[in-house]
């Protein structure tokens, strides 16, 4: 693997001194803690005759690729009908991170979308329009090693080293555990809208009236973040030398991995609008706009009934908790969001035109509205990641430095671990219960996020005022 690297060929053994490629220590990279001085076992003392790391110092280059695609189409039906077609294509690589020992563990992200819109324009009669557009979107925006399979496969787990190193900062990280240099994940979205929009002029008056549909389908895969791979973390390097945790005594070395049961999570975020108003032209210099939006926003749900909620909010009287509830009367999966959604959110708008004085070269333009905010799949993923879909064992400060499959590694530890809190929990553990349960790990008492009984999507009021004056054909002054 470290063969493979683009600046071994320049590699040099560490000395002492304050360069970049040197210990300011002077232990010769053989860092600060247990393992500095001990004995090679072949005449030499590390760190005092014997280097312990060799440095090198590279540029890295990743190579970050865009290609747009554009595709428009008009068709006259009739006189009175036109249907228009638009297609719209970004197939881009983004370079998220490379890696100074190996290719294979650059983190890169695909980033593909694809929209497409058809609209069709119908003039009923010269005063009567209705205008129709169904659109599509999708993208993708996952982040990980391009080959995680083979990453996996040449290290199965990651070992970073902080002890030690050129200037005393460490080893570099090999393998594919931590996110993003590790398995692919992120989000997938699907966003699907149909508006209808009719427009009816008569006399100083133009109504308006219409309805915009929308459906946005989310497949999150973060909930799969670090949970394939484990990582040790080691920061002392005799731990490395000896293949185990705290190999002299001491805590400063840790095996972190969290456990899913899901590898993919999949949101569903419905909502509708409709809205009616009114262009009037009360006098030739003046007109007001007036109207009224109904927004419904649906509590969203998740197809694997994924959302951990507690029994009733935090503020609630009748909340359940405390150190002898089980956690499962507290906490439990979900289809929705919340415990209720908000009701439909009336925002009403008004706005004037006005050119006064009878001056044509003069206009005053005001307006004031509710606006409301549809809600985002980032509070999916607040809730969907919460206990027990996803735990991470703490406190795997022993054991050896080796595969999950290793009885005596810490990472076999932490598996048995995850798999008695998942066990427990189903059994209606106890917070002590569950603690002696995934003994010799630790579990600690987990942050959990609670929405309040009703969510409410946010609210604003938006105003704006602006004054326009012509000076001369050729020039305006705009203050707004």
């Amino acid at each position: 693997m470290l063969f493979r690297s683009p600046g071994i060929n320049r590699a040099v053994p560490v000395t002492n001194g304050s360069g970049l490629l040197q210990d300011g220590n002077g232990h010769l990279g053989c860092g600060i803690n247990t393992f500095n001085k001990t004995p090679t076992g072949t005449g030499g003392i590390f760190g005092v005759d014997t280097p312990c790391a060799v440095a090198f110092g590279i540029d890295d280059t990743e190579l970050n690729t865009e290609q747009l695609i554009t595709a428009r189409g008009d068709i006259n039906i009739s006189s009175g009908q036109k249907l228009s077609l638009r297609y719209f294509h970004d197939a881009g690589v983004q370079a998220t991170g490379t890696s100074p020992i190996n290719p294979l563990y650059n983190a890169v992200s695909h980033q593909p979308s694809y929209q497409a819109a058809i609209t069709h324009t119908w003039v009923i009669t010269p005063t009567t329009v209705n205008t129709i557009t169904g659109s599509v979107l999708w993208f993708t925006a996952l982040f990980g090693l391009d080959n995680f399979a083979q990453a996996a496969t040449t290290m199965p787990e990651q070992i970073g080293i902080s002890d030690g190193g050129a200037n005393g900062g460490g080893f570099a990280t090999v393998g594919g555990g931590t996110y993003p240099n590790g398995l692919p994940v992120g989000r997938n979205v699907g966003h699907f809208q149909l508006n209808d929009d009719f427009s009816w002029t008569k006399g100083t008056h133009t109504i308006k009236a219409g309805v915009n549909a929308r459906f946005d389908q989310y497949s999150y895969s973060s909930i799969a973040q670090n949970t394939v791979v484990g990582q040790y973390a080691l920061g002392d390097l005799a731990d490395f030398a000896n293949g185990k945790l705290g190999a002299n005594g001491n805590a400063l070395s840790s095996f972190t991995q969290s456990f899913s049961p899901y590898n993919v999570l999949h949101f569903r975020f419905p909502s509708a609008d409709f809205y009616l108003g009114d262009e009037w032209a009360v006098t030739k210099n003046l007109k007001l706009t007036y109207g009224m939006r109904l927004e419904e926003d649906f509590n969203p749900y998740c197809i694997e009934k994924c959302f951990v909620l507690t029994n009733v909010p935090f503020n609630s009287s009748s909340y359940q908790g405390g150190l002898n509830v089980p956690y499962n009367s507290t906490l439990s999966d979900s289809r929705n969001l919340f415990y209720h959604a908000e009701a439909p959110i009336f925002q009403p708008r008004v706005g004037i035109a006005y050119k006064p004085f009878g001056k044509q070269n003069t206009v005053i333009r005001a307006g004031i509205g509710l606006f409301s905010t549809n809600y985002t799949d980032g509070l999916g993923g607040t809730l969907a990641n919460q206990v027990p879909n996803k735990f991470a064992p703490s406190g795997l400060t022993f054991g050896t430095v080796g595969f999950i499959t290793d009885p005596t590694s810490s990472a076999y530890t932490a598996l048995l671990s995850a798999n008695a809190f998942q066990s427990g929990f189903g059994a209606g553990y106890t917070l002590t219960q569950l603690q002696n349960a995934v003994k010799p790990a630790s579990f600690s008492t987990p942050s959990i996020s609670s929405f309040p009984n009703t969510f409410l999507a946010p609210h604003t009021v938006e105003w704006s005022f602006e004054i326009q004056q012509a000076l001369n054909t050729h020039n305006i002054i705009d203050v707004s």
